[in-house]
């Protein structure tokens, strides 16, 4: 491996650098927001669960217009509400795009400091610049899925 002295071709980067700044902060962006989006998708699924039985619980005592006709109103608006928002924001795929990109950026990362795979037998230089692009296509593939998400969420508008 290349020492904190050294630098990467073209002198711009250190090694040490690299997995500072780009892996390491990559990882973890994509790690908390696959935990954000997680919670989220488990909020609202949850509240939205717990909606739909209070309505179908009220609906079997309600059958005119009173407080308890009018509360089932306002809550079959909130489940409305709810599914548009997870439609919306799409907490669930989010979730899992982020989730997957931080595992991969893990596994990418365990295989290079260890010269597992295809880092195996390779020179520091040779092992670096193949750490280096397939880090990049990590993160490349992970942002045309979320571009893909949200052109589909564009789509069915």
């Amino acid at each position: 491996m290349l020492n904190n002295c050294e630098q990467i071709e073209g002198g711009m980067m250190t090694e040490q650098e690299y997995l500072e700044t780009r892996v390491t902060t990559q990882r973890k962006y994509f790690s908390e927001k696959a935990t954000s989006y997680k919670k989220y998708y488990y909020i609202t699924s949850i509240l939205k669960l717990v909606i739909s039985l209070v309505i179908t619980v009220m609906s079997s005592v309600a059958f005119e217009i009173s407080p308890v006709s009018i509360l089932i109103a306002v809550l079959s608006a909130l489940m409305a509400l709810i599914e548009g928002i997870l439609l919306l924001y799409k907490f669930n795929e989010n979730w899992i795009t982020y989730r997957m990109t931080s595992e991969n950026l893990k596994k990418e990362e365990f295989l290079f400091k260890t010269r597992s795979g295809e880092y195996y037998m390779l020179d520091d230089s040779q092992a670096l610049n193949i750490f280096v692009q397939n880090t990049e296509t990590v993160i490349q593939n992970s942002n045309k899925h979320w571009e893909g998400i949200y052109n589909n969420k564009r789509g069915e508008n």
